[in-house]
């Protein structure tokens, strides 16, 4: 089994942004911006919720009279129409797959003449070229320098060592690019999601009474990035032993793993609500919970940028690279010397890294984070 290394504290800093790559300004006349800005938003819900600084701060380099243009995977829409980060939202049918026809027309009526790339597609920038986008900016992965009109290099990310350099910077050096100006660590302003009058039923029911802690299990990316359910479940009683509430979220996928959580919990005091809540449902229940326990995982980066805070428990990924953007948050991780590997399975089969952190550990940090107050 490998070594575990000295505990860090990794929870974010504002500092973590002060590296970001330091760009070629585009410089652009007021007239090559057309329209406005079209953004094409990543694909998953941790990246998107990292992208959202740099979305705010984008805003802020349009002249006046140009709009700004999101285009968003449909299933991650509800984030930016909730948070009201754009002047209109292009949600597309299906994240990975050609654009429908439609979807083309409809960034054509847009009329924006400068685009971003947060993703690294080359059937998106076709698709943007197609829509007769003029300029069109992104990174130069997966030869993208080809059909972009500016390609940017950024910093590699290698196995087995720390980044030190936070994902966001990179969508945040592209709108530096453009002319924005840098983030303060400002983050959204959330009353959409934390109005409780609109939620259904269960949403209210959850977080009414005594203080609810949101519980997320899963993560898509693969079994390096879940911290052990009986672990979950152990922090879980402790919480309702001392007279708290557990919601256990996440998708419908991820319906298994809350219910091997939930399989060690008392039979009174939490709901598993996996599966069971739209975007706008979700967003309310982390907005407005007292506190929550996750993986690195998306519902991790969107409680972060929501104003909430919590406990992330990292194994397998760079905790200096994709921690949750707020200093509210804390992370537990234990550096192992083949760590981070960024593999979706452990090749040696022990997932030592995850393991090494203990129930005793997160509950402290919530602890912790509590007496801060």
């Amino acid at each position: 089994m490998p070594e575990a290394g000295p505990r860090h504290d990794w929870s974010f800093r504002m500092r973590d942004i002060e590296g970001c790559p330091g760009l070629p300004r585009a410089d652009l006349g007021a007239g090559e911006w057309r329209n406005g800005l079209a953004i094409r938003i990543p694909n998953w819900l941790g990246d998107a919720a990292m992208a959202v600084p740099a979305v705010m701060q984008a805003r802020k380099a349009l002249p006046p009279g140009c709009r700004l243009f999101l285009v968003v995977p449909a299933n991650i829409a509800g984030i930016f129409g909730s948070l009201g980060l754009a002047d209109e939202i292009i949600a597309l049918h299906a994240a990975h797959s050609r654009w429908k026809l439609s979807e083309i027309a409809a960034l054509r009526r847009t009329k924006a003449g400068v685009a971003l790339m947060f993703n690294n597609s080359a059937r998106d920038i076709l698709s943007f070229r197609l829509a007769g986008i003029p300029r069109i900016h992104g990174t130069a992965m997966r030869g993208n320098g080809l059909i972009l009109t500016t390609a940017y290099r950024m910093q590699e990310i290698r196995k087995g060592s720390l980044t030190h350099m936070h994902h966001a910077c990179r969508y945040l050096a592209m709108a530096y690019a453009l002319g924005a100006p840098k983030w303060d660590g400002s983050l959204p302003e959330t009353p959409a999601v934390k109005d409780l009058s609109s939620a259904p039923a269960a949403v209210r029911d959850a977080l009414s009474g005594a203080p609810l802690l949101t519980v997320a299990p899963g993560a898509a990316y693969g079994e390096t990035k879940r911290w052990p359910a009986p672990n979950f479940a152990a922090v879980c009683r402790r919480w309702i032993s001392q007279g708290g509430k557990v919601a256990l979220l996440g998708t419908k996928e991820e319906s298994g793993i809350c219910a091997e959580v939930a399989s060690g919990l008392p039979e009174t005091g939490w709901t598993d609500l996996s599966g069971k809540t739209g975007m706008k449902d979700l967003m309310t229940l982390l907005a407005n919970s007292r506190a929550t326990i996750s993986n690195d995982s998306g519902i991790m980066h969107l409680s972060a940028i929501l104003g909430g805070r919590g406990v992330a428990v990292f194994g397998s990924t760079d905790p200096t690279s994709t921690s949750p953007l707020s200093e509210k948050w804390k992370i537990a991780y234990s550096a192992m010397d083949c760590s981070p590997c960024f593999r979706r399975v452990c090749r040696k089969g022990t997932n030592a890294c995850l393991s090494a952190v203990t129930p005793d550990e997160v509950t402290a940090k919530l602890k912790e984070m509590f007496g801060q107050e």
